[in-house]
């Protein structure tokens, strides 16, 4: 639509250049004296009818919350119970349900299995998001978590759905009880990785849900593993290029955060779902969470994950505020300046009252892990120029 705007504005502009020559010429022949008065004529309706400079969409999201992750206190939220569609993150109950059969000894993170033909397809599929994972070959259920949480591997999340329930459709109907028992009400699963399928009906959540959600994944001491690397290898003995894939975070506040604070959780994008994020972070004994769901806006795709990536930022430094936890790197990134979103349609995300969320699981679950450490140090991309954040981004 904005390329079609733009060829019109153009056709139009040449024709009013061409209108203004033809009265130029009519004027000397008629009369010298008219020729000053139509150049400023024509002058004025060419400035009028040249293509006007495109104004950037401004960020708008469908629903935000951040929260306190130990006793669920919201710090701050915006139509926490608006539906959306999560895309990738829906890719955190995969993993929920992976871990918890893992503590409870049903399967070990040293299994082994087998891709099957199912799981092969998946990651031949054009602009889906994979580690391409072939039929018959044998990876342990810790790799393919790896993927499936750092390079987003659509492919991973169903050979581990296929390995817990023997079917892509079992696994869903896992996911839907086991939200229902979160108390996740506005959360309908339909596939293990959140990728749009036609004649499926996508994947739908809320964020106050995403937290719920997040909250119960970082009881288990494993999940922060997995969320916090930043780059790591898959299939190390392949061929560059011919199997051996190198992995990236795309959660770009695991590098951008201050002091580092950051470790998870899960980023999410399609062009119908728009970017979403789950993130978490820890500063002096205390953790955060905040959620972003159905971000659009910018001039690009990466752009509103930016976007994403500072609102989600801006939460979790303002709810370590509250908490009273100061910022040790605060002389590095300097005062905080407004944010560098635009403002959103609505109001914007606004402090609630602290309200405790009632616990998804009994009180005598394990207590919520500090930080993780990353499995090997990396290093981040490129730095990008232009942005004036409170963060610095790459």
């Amino acid at each position: 639509m904005l390329l079609k705007s733009a060829i019109d504005e153009v056709k139009l502009a040449f024709l009013v250049a061409w209108l203004a020559e033809v009265i130029i010429l009519t004027a000397f022949m008629f009369n010298k004296f008219l020729v000053p008065v139509c150049l400023c004529l024509a002058g004025v309706a060419a400035l009028n009818a040249a293509p006007k400079k495109a104004t950037t969409p401004p960020f708008t999201y469908i629903g935000a919350i951040c929260m306190d992750a130990e006793t669920g206190t919201v710090f701050a939220e915006e139509n926490a119970d608006t539906v959306g569609q999560p895309a990738s993150v829906t890719k955190l109950m995969t993993l929920l349900l992976v871990l918890e059969r893992v503590d409870s000894g049903r399967i070990s993170l040293k299994d082994t299995l087998t891709v099957s033909r199912d799981t092969a397809n998946e990651g031949m599929r054009r602009g889906s998001s994979s580690v391409w994972l072939k039929q018959g070959e044998k990876f342990s259920i810790d790799e393919l978590l790896y993927a499936l949480m750092i390079k987003s591997a659509n492919d991973a999340a169903v050979a581990l759905a296929e390995h817990v329930a023997g079917n892509r459709a079992a696994f869903v109907q896992l996911m839907n009880t086991r939200a229902a028992e979160l108390g996740m009400r506005s959360t309908r699963y339909t596939t293990p990785n959140g990728l749009p399928y036609s004649g499926v009906a996508p994947d739908v959540s809320s964020s106050r849900d995403l937290a719920i959600l997040c909250r119960e994944l970082l009881k288990h001491g494993d999940t922060l593993r997995y969320t916090s690397t930043k780059e790591r290898v898959f299939r190390p003995d392949g061929i560059e290029g011919k199997g051996k894939t190198n992995l990236i975070n795309h959660n770009k506040l695991l590098w951008n955060f201050p002091d580092d604070a950051c470790d998870g959780l899960k980023t999410g994008y399609t062009d119908a779902a728009g970017c979403s994020i789950a993130a978490t972070a820890s500063r002096g004994g205390k953790r955060v969470i905040a959620i972003v769901l159905g971000g659009k806006g910018g001039v690009s795709a990466r752009q509103a994950q930016r976007f994403r990536e500072a609102k989600a930022g801006e939460m979790m430094t303002n709810a370590f505020a509250k908490l009273g936890v100061s910022n040790a790197s605060a002389t590095s990134y300097g005062k905080a300046p407004s944010p560098a979103v635009a403002t959103p349609t609505t109001t914007g995300v606004v402090p609630a009252t602290a309200t405790p969320v009632a616990p998804a699981t009994p009180a005598t679950s394990t207590p919520v892990p500090a930080k993780a450490t990353p499995v090997q140090p990396e290093t981040a991309p490129e730095s990008s120029s232009g942005r004036q954040s409170i963060f610095k981004f790459r």
